[in-house]
């Protein structure tokens, strides 16, 4: 009798801890599956919000990698020099639109400036304002005029 009393009680804790255990199993599980899906879902978001970029630069494929954005008043325009000849005070430079990347105009400028302010080309990637749809406008009185 005692044997079976003991075999009860030793069967009773054996699915008291089971149980135990397959609650710290599914507690588990649950766990590890919500932040699967936090994972998952942190995921999607950033490759959603990726495409969002990939899709805005749409077209920019054609502009060179040298070339660099100004934005003014919401137009972007990207500007590639290349090349600058500081003695004849002259540039080349390449315009692309910067929603759909087309060229807007290519083709050298010279620098022009009011006499008393006179000056050479310098790093004219941050003395460019914007492209006016006929001349490169620069911070302060010049501006570089298509030749």
């Amino acid at each position: 009798m005692k044997k079976l009393v003991l075999t009860l009680a030793l069967a009773k804790s054996y699915l008291v801890v089971r149980k135990s255990i397959t609650e710290i199993i599914a507690y588990n599980l649950r766990k590890t599956v919500s932040l699967s899906l936090k994972l998952l879902i942190l995921l999607i978001l950033l490759s959603c919000s990726g495409l969002k970029n990939k899709m805005e630069l749409e077209g920019t494929d054609r502009i060179p990698k040298t070339a660099f954005l100004v934005e003014k008043d919401g137009i972007k325009t990207w500007f590639d020099i290349e090349w600058i000849n500081n003695h004849r005070n002259m540039t080349r430079i390449s315009i692309y639109d910067g929603n759909n990347g087309n060229l807007i105009s290519k083709g050298r400028f010279i620098k022009i400036c009011p006499v008393q302010k006179l000056q050479h080309i310098g790093e004219l990637k941050n003395e460019i304002d914007f492209y006016d749809g006929k001349n490169i406008q620069l911070k302060g009185d010049c501006y570089l005029l298509k030749n």
